[in-house]
């Protein structure tokens, strides 16, 4: 029941708000999943990364462009966990329905 009230909460504080600054920080939140998905394809092993539940941090950079600076814990090719920081640009596409584009993607250890 606890999860669901959470959720609830997260839910109406992402999409609810209709400061025009909540705007940069709901694109904000969507800009780090984009990066997950985006990182998560350029793994060795996929199924093993976990992510943090928030980025390091998230910014708007200018031009519609997002960057979002985190780290994921995954598989190397030799099977041993290896956290890998990065950072993660990207914009949305135009509509929701058309996603988002990868700008820039570097990973550093």
């Amino acid at each position: 029941m606890a999860g669901y009230i959470a959720f609830a909460i997260l839910f109406a504080r992402l999409f609810l708000t209709v400061d025009p600054s909540s705007d940069i920080q709901r694109n904000g939140y969507i800009a780090a999943s984009y990066c997950k998905d985006f990182v998560s394809g350029r793994l060795k092993s996929p199924s093993s990364a976990s992510f943090p539940f928030l980025p390091n941090s998230t910014s708007h950079v200018g031009d519609g462009v997002y960057e979002v600076h985190s780290y994921v814990d995954a598989q190397n090719s030799y099977g041993a966990v290896i956290r890998t920081s990065y950072t993660c640009r990207v914009r949305p596409n135009g509509k929701p329905s058309e996603g988002w584009s990868l700008v820039s993607l570097e990973f550093s250890k």
